[in-house]
């Protein structure tokens, strides 16, 4: 069996957490990391591809879908499927999420279309938000995203590339105590990092200087995750549910199904996924 394991050209031998798959899976398949949009790679040659460090699709969309779409007119198989990556590349999947009575961070989704004649301001004023966080609707990594403080930023802010948008309150929590990711291999409960910005940030992802650790994290705020995983009724090697307690309880950041890092951090945790990957093979 030919295993193609799709990154990005900023990560060519995947990131290290994830480059033991390479020798642990060699002894059943042939496994290489794959450039996701290197064009001289034959996809059709592949048997499965299993979709990780793609940590540049948001800036690269059109090819990225159509590199999809060549992936299931071909018929190769791929983790997690191309339907499930199709429907989590735009964030306002939150508003499913939330409609089926799963408790997001309170969110305003904002359509190109009506960038120009929209006032933040007001809408800060009627939801009495003097902290906001502005992100796009397909991103990932924090970018173009953006922490606004008092009425004065806010009413300054002008919308830097033409895309959908997620406008939130910033949730104290986060600053306190931190973003919380839980795991999950095969729809099931694997593990969870709380992860922390540095000192005088808001971003948590590690190029901005954040921090993750082992987080064990209540029962109830895992079965709100299970919950999550489960509204997608499909199964997916991995997912990854982010969000924040709050003294309101759990409540759901994003829901990442595309190129999550997975926080493999201990032995164990990667001989989880690895044997997680061989049942679906």
């Amino acid at each position: 069996m030919k295993i193609a394991i799709a990154t990005c050209k900023e990560q060519p031998h995947l990131i290290p957490t994830e480059h033991y798959l390479l020798n642990t899976l060699a002894p059943i398949s042939e496994v290489t990391p794959a450039i996701w949009n290197d064009s001289t790679l034959d996809w059709s040659s592949y048997d499965l591809v299993i979709i990780r460090s793609t940590w540049d699709y948001h800036e690269h969309l059109a090819e990225f879908e159509n590199w999809l779409e060549h992936l299931a007119e071909n018929d190769i198989s791929v983790l997690n499927s191309v339907d499930i990556i199709k429907n989590n590349i735009h964030k306002f999947y939150l508003k499913g999420l939330e409609d089926n009575g799963l408790p997001i961070i309170s969110t305003h989704f904002l359509k190109k279309e009506n960038t120009s004649n929209f006032s933040l301001k007001i809408l800060c004023e009627e939801k009495s938000w003097d902290s906001i966080v502005v992100k796009p609707a397909v991103s990932c990594g924090a970018w173009h995203t953006y922490k606004l403080e008092g009425l004065s930023e806010i009413k300054q802010f002008s919308f830097p590339i033409e895309n959908d948008w997620l406008i939130q309150p910033f949730v104290t929590e986060i600053a306190r105590q931190g973003e919380i990711s839980l795991m999950f291999f095969n729809n099931r409960y694997s593990h969870a990092v709380v992860k922390k910005a540095k000192k005088g940030d808001f971003r948590v992802q590690e190029e901005f200087g954040g921090k993750a650790q082992m987080f064990f994290p209540p029962s109830q705020v895992i079965s709100l995750a299970q919950k999550v995983v489960d509204y997608y009724k499909a199964q997916m090697l991995y997912s990854r549910v982010d969000g924040v307690i709050t003294h309101e309880g759990f409540k759901i950041m994003e829901v990442e199904l595309i190129e999550p890092e997975l926080f493999l951090l201990d032995s164990t945790i990667q001989k989880n996924f690895k044997e997680a990957i061989l049942q679906n093979i």
